[in-house]
């Protein structure tokens, strides 16, 4: 158990770190590739070239601009979403390829020699944390919050991707109808197809939209971080659960992951131009005239 403890631990503090140094490059790129355009848009053969293809230019700047939140987000979250389809159809259509079930055999396996009754108990409470009971308590409180509140847009996009991920998975597993694991390695209870492993999927979408309302609604850059670190953690754990309860083959989980990701990003990417023409989060600031609007 200690060891689990230890690789929980430094994935929280690697995740935690690896979130500041990159919210810091991306501060420090941003500021000199923006230079760089304004130098080189200055440029006589350049301003020429600009003005001579208006067209072009419009569609660069809406696509690619940094100032343009409805065109390059579209375009970022698109290419994101065709890479991820292509790794989960890669992953797909191998699962029934006797050579990658040896391979899967051969893991859980190795995994089930790990059990002892007290890491079982470990992660069977760790699995309960992506499974639909804790994850659907959590949606009614969040989702009161939001009505409270007032934040349509926010509420919007969190109920599309839990509850749409949901779907998506059932979707995924009767089109793919993988079975479980033998139910010698069972010893959790487990219902339905295995491939892609709902757990896996639910863990990516619950934990990644909580993520993403983090990084809209607080500024500070130590939570975003220690936010994102932790969703992590719970995420890989939750994953590895289900292979340690001998209820799911890695590649399930692996695949859960990725289309989880798929899902996320593509509910993301169609509610973010929205909500910042909504103004929601907490760049959101009222018009002086009407300070009580």
């Amino acid at each position: 158990m200690g060891f689990f403890l230890a690789i929980a631990f430094l994935l929280l503090l690697t995740g935690a770190l690896l979130v500041i140094v990159v919210l810091r490059i991306i501060r420090f790129a941003e500021g000199k590739l923006l230079l760089l355009m304004r130098a080189v848009l200055s440029l006589p053969r350049v301003r020429r070239l600009v003005a001579s293809h208006p067209e072009a230019v419009a569609f660069l700047r809406f696509h690619f601009s940094p100032s343009e939140s409805l065109g390059l987000r579209l375009t970022l979250g698109f290419l994101a979403s065709l890479v991820l389809a292509l790794i989960f159809a890669e992953i797909a259509e191998e699962i029934h390829d006797m050579g990658l079930i040896l391979v899967d055999t051969a893991a859980l396996s190795l995994i089930s020699r790990l059990r002892t009754p007290l890491m079982t108990e470990l992660f069977m409470a760790i699995t309960f944390l992506g499974g639909w009971y804790f994850v659907g308590l959590c949606s009614l409180l969040i989702v009161l919050v939001f009505l409270i509140a007032r934040k349509p847009v926010l509420l919007i996009c969190y109920v599309a991707v839990t509850s749409g991920g949901g779907i998506f998975n059932l979707v995924l597993k009767a089109a793919y109808m993988r079975s479980r694991p033998p139910y010698g390695q069972f010893i959790a209870e487990a219902a339905g197809w295995s491939f892609p492993s709902g757990h896996a999927m639910t863990a990516v979408t619950f934990y990644g939209v909580l993520v993403y309302l983090l990084f809209v609604l607080v500024e500070s850059p130590w939570t975003r971080a220690g936010g994102f670190a932790l969703a992590i953690v719970l995420v890989f754990l939750i994953g590895f659960s289900r292979i340690y309860l001998g209820v799911h083959y890695p590649t399930d989980i692996i695949a859960g992951y990725i289309a989880g990701l798929l899902w996320l990003t593509v509910s993301i990417t169609a509610v973010e131009p929205l909500r910042r023409r909504r103004g929601c989060g907490r760049h959101r600031s009222l018009p002086k005239s009407h300070p009580g609007g």
